[in-house]
């Protein structure tokens, strides 16, 4: 969600003095995270765009503020971009289908099933997922979802590294191995 980042007294950030390791221990902070936390709390992080994002070494978005967990502490666990797991990774492969849907290790079925009805309702499913993305025109790592929150659409940016195990996708995938509309989806309701 689109938040606005303003540091003062009344911050929910911890005093400057306390250790950024004992503010940082809440399990759902990832190391992403708390390297978020630490440049904000040492002065490196600008707050006045509001959008926490930065390049990575590859040059492409990457989304520090995303919380990775204890993902980041289980062996094997890779983060790796669609364009590291197939040659030629499509946003969208002939359109979105109810069928573009395989659950992950995560017990999400309840998801699963909204993401499947979205697919069937084409007017809806562009209002969530903008059809214009994709991994070649414009391509530089982030997407863009829509989600209604409290009466109103509310816009969630990703960076698109995915968790991988053995070179495969952990969580939601697509049959079609180098479609990744769905599992974007899922990390940016993730998010």
């Amino acid at each position: 969600m689109k938040k606005s980042w303003s540091l003062s007294s009344e911050s929910s950030l911890p005093p400057l003095d306390d250790d950024v390791e004992s503010v940082c221990s809440d399990e759902l902070l990832g190391s992403q995270s708390r390297r978020w936390l630490a440049d904000l709390l040492a002065g490196d992080v600008s707050t006045d765009s509001g959008d926490m994002s930065a390049a990575g070494r590859d040059g492409l978005f990457v989304d520090y503020h995303f919380p990775v967990g204890k993902l980041e502490m289980q062996s094997g666990v890779k983060w790796k971009r669609p364009k590291e797991l197939c040659p030629v990774p499509q946003f969208i492969v002939d359109g979105a289908s109810r069928l573009d849907i395989r659950q992950g290790k995560l017990n999400d079925c309840w998801f699963l099933s909204a993401i499947a009805s979205l697919a069937m309702h084409p007017s809806l499913l562009k209002k969530v997922v903008p059809l214009d993305q994709s991994f070649q025109d414009g391509y530089n790592g982030s997407f863009t979802f829509k989600f209604w929150q409290y009466g109103q659409w509310e816009e969630v940016k990703i960076d698109d590294l995915l968790p991988t195990q053995g070179n495969n996708l952990i969580y939601l995938s697509s049959p079609e191995r180098q479609e990744f509309w769905s599992s974007l989806l899922e990390k940016a309701y993730a998010k």
